[in-house]
């Protein structure tokens, strides 16, 4: 112990120009080489001082992980971690980076544009649930960057690249020399140090928060429902962690005029939960809110089976087809969509005459046969729906809202599929869809009332378990009565829901403790945990 008060200045001293990971920074301010030694002597001493065996100490774990942030900053300062691969000499030490043979459980620091130290306290959003662990080693986020080049071979790779949460330790195997190893801890939460199996200390929130950057999605909620055109290319399926194969993805899907950073707090509540991490892997939907609700049901559908081609091309990854999907307004029908069976009530909706008899294009053709005939997806195992519209919200019938729907402008594809059903079909229309302007070809006319694709939904069973989760404004009422401002509950409410739960909320309601931690229940049951 009386080593202690040493090891811990020491440690100050080489920490104290460590920034936090609010900017993910390059590179540090040099240091002397005294600092640096300074910092390896400091991360030594503390190594030493860690009791072996099953004995625990809180004292030298804290000295441990002081240390730990020096080490770190004297790795800044000698190379990007581009260079922090096999065994280098920094200074008279010998450093050898543990190169991952699971990289499911540990990263590789030379694939990372950045590896920073998460600060105290981490970033957050409001009610955002803690997502922390006490342990040994200190907590960094590792930023690997998207580079278009390698697209083709990182499979969904999200766009703002991806921020992984990660836990450094050193285990020294010499006077001078040392292992270092970064811990993906959102896989794996003990390592052995010292002849003992310890607890590594973790932080969730930092990552999930990078990775969920509202400034660099929430650029795609306006442009993709005025604009969805441009913001096609980058529609899609992404994974904020790599996919591992013996976990459940839990697919959230954004609504009308929003993107995936809502969920944030959601994926905190996963992460908050170990029975929860263990079992489960976030993934989210990124689209374009302004296309016809059911050309996004076709892209989330072809999106998730590419990825299972991808991923399981084999079938051996059973846990891979037990998806739940979470679906906030719009995206709730599109998740709805992944799990019915169409008949043929969908192409009803547009046309009296038979498939087989439709005058139109072939790739006309080609889009109503995607589009309007689907079967439940068999990955998809439960849906939870958050204020989710089902039979659609009397706000898109309102002049105001019909006059800004205008402003919507139509994809291409979307504008040669009106143009030639026009021409070629026009006479075989549902009627009930010349009441809707360019035969209500945009999102925001789909979410009405009177749309013929909403009341053929209507008819469609929900093919496996489905909850609801429904926002009330006003409290007093009864049930039948109430809306959470956007969307009534006669239009939210489903029978045969497995639950449903009213929260005292308006329509965005998805960062709620009491929204977050009713997803939180249904997945634990979803898994068979208590």
């Amino acid at each position: 112990m009386s080593r202690l008060p040493l090891v811990l200045s020491i440690a100050a001293l080489a920490s104290a120009s460590l920034p936090s990971c609010r900017s993910l920074p390059d590179k540090l301010p040099i240091q002397s080489a005294a600092a640096q030694d300074a910092a390896f002597s400091s991360a030594r001493a503390a190594w030493d001082a860690l009791p072996t065996g099953r004995r625990e100490s809180p004292e030298q774990q804290l000295a441990y992980n002081s240390a730990m942030a020096g080490l770190l900053n004297a790795f800044k300062t000698w190379q990007s971690p581009a260079s922090w691969s096999g065994t280098q000499s920094i200074g008279s030490w010998q450093v050898t980076f543990d190169a991952p043979s699971d990289s499911l459980a540990t990263i590789a620091p030379a694939v990372c544009a950045t590896v920073a130290p998460v600060p105290d306290p981490a970033p957050s959003t409001k009610d955002a649930p803690p997502a922390h662990t006490t342990g040994l080693g200190l907590p960094v986020v590792m930023k690997q960057p998207y580079q278009a080049s390698r697209a083709a071979s990182h499979k969904l790779f999200p766009l703002n690249g991806r921020h992984l949460p990660a836990t450094m330790t050193a285990n020294f195997t010499g006077p001078r020399s040392l292992t270092v190893s970064f811990h993906n801890t959102w896989n794996q939460n003990q390592t052995s140090l010292r002849n003992a199996s310890r607890t590594l200390a973790a932080d969730y929130a930092a990552a999930i928060h990078h990775s969920m950057d509202p400034k660099f999605l929430g650029a795609f909620s306006l442009k993709g429902l005025l604009h969805p055109e441009d913001t096609l290319e980058d529609a899609g399926l992404y994974l904020p962690f790599p996919c591992h194969p013996d976990k459940i993805p839990v697919v959230f899907v954004h609504g009308l005029n929003s993107d995936p950073h809502i969920w944030e707090n959601a994926m905190r509540e996963i992460a908050s939960d170990p029975d929860l991490r263990s079992r489960y892997q976030p993934w989210y939907f990124l689209y374009p809110t302004g296309l016809p609700i059911h050309g996004s049901a076709a892209k989330l559908r072809r999106a998730l089976t590419h990825a299972l081609e991808h991923y399981d091309p084999d079938g051996k990854s059973p846990t891979l087809h037990q998806m739940v999907l979470v679906g906030h307004s719009m995206g709730g029908i599109i998740s709805r969509l992944q799990v019915t069976d169409s008949g043929d009530n969908f192409y009803r909706a547009y046309f009296s005459s038979p498939p087989e008899k439709l005058l139109a294009s072939s790739s006309t053709k080609r889009s109503v046969q995607e589009n309007l005939f689907f079967k439940p997806a068999p990955h998809v195992s439960r849906v939870v729906f958050v204020a989710v519209p089902h039979r659609g919200s009397k706000i898109a019938d309102m002049r105001i809202v019909a006059a800004l729907t205008g402003l919507i402008q139509r994809a291409v594809r979307v504008d040669q599929f009106i143009t030639d059903i026009a021409r070629t079909a026009g006479n075989v229309l549902n009627p009930e869809l010349l009441s809707f302007k360019d035969l209500g070809g945009r999102s925001v006319q789909n979410l009405s009332p009177r749309h013929p694709v909403l009341k053929a939904m209507d008819q469609r069973p929900v093919a496996v378990p489905y909850h609801s989760i429904i926002g009330i404004r006003k409290q007093g009422k009864p049930l039948p009565e109430t809306s959470d401002g956007v969307v009534p509950y006669s239009s939210a409410h489903l029978d045969g829901a497995v639950s449903e739960l009213p929260v005292p909320a308006w329509h965005s309601c998805t960062a709620r403790p009491d929204v977050t931690t009713e997803i939180r229940r249904i997945l634990r049951s979803h898994a068979h945990l208590n």
